[in-house]
């Protein structure tokens, strides 16, 4: 006799689902392994909080989704009561966000600088635009960000397809020139950032 398609499907799902995520023995047994891992990584006994915080993050995204989604799409108002309840679930987000960051052992600052240094490497001047959020070229490592945020100008690196800055000390302005090279050489970019302050000193003089 033929099967359903709901035996099929059934038997397929079982397949591709992990031990861990259908036998209790096996989770027990997951969880017990983890705990090294979490040692080697300095989370030792971190397992549950940072469960907690997961999950909990992810129903409070969803409890938020939810207010906006029937304000946008059903037709309710947006009152003074829906803005309290999403400042109430945005108090539980941070809760959440807070036991993350206790189960990492970092702190919020270190997690906002680290926000900060990615999305400046993402958008070059610190703006939006969509050529960079299509073309991601994030030159950072967390480590270095949590180690020291605010890094030398003598120890930042060119990449060739990065945005090149200059910025004119001498200028009253303080302007700044963001130019994009696009996939230009380091030695081509050098060239044309002289270029620029050559004709920007004769147009001054």
């Amino acid at each position: 006799m033929t099967k359903s398609l709901n035996e099929q499907y059934f038997k397929f799902v079982d397949g591709v689902t992990s031990e861990a995520s259908k036998n209790d023995e096996a989770w027990v047994k997951r969880i017990q392994e983890l705990e090294e891992d979490f040692n080697k990584v300095g989370m030792s006994g971190q397992v549950s909080r940072l469960t907690t915080a997961a999950f909990g993050l992810n129903g409070e995204a969803a409890e938020v989704s939810e207010l906006v989604k029937k304000v946008l799409f059903h037709g309710k108002p947006m009152t003074q009561e829906i803005k309290d309840k999403l400042i109430d679930e945005c108090s539980d987000v941070c809760w959440y966000v807070a036991n993350l960051c206790m189960a990492l052992d970092v702190s919020l600052d270190d997690v906002m600088k680290h926000n900060i240094k990615k999305l400046e490497s993402r958008y070059p001047g610190g703006k939006f635009s969509v050529h960079h959020s299509e073309n991601r070229q994030e030159n950072y490592k967390v480590s270095e960000v949590l180690e020291d945020y605010y890094i030398p100008e003598s120890e930042e690196k060119l990449n060739d397809d990065s945005i090149v800055s200059y910025r004119i000390q001498e200028s009253p302005e303080r302007r700044v020139f963001y130019i994009d090279v696009g996939a230009l050489s380091t030695d081509k970019a050098k060239e044309i950032i002289e270029k620029i302050k050559a004709e920007t000193t004769e147009k001054r003089a």
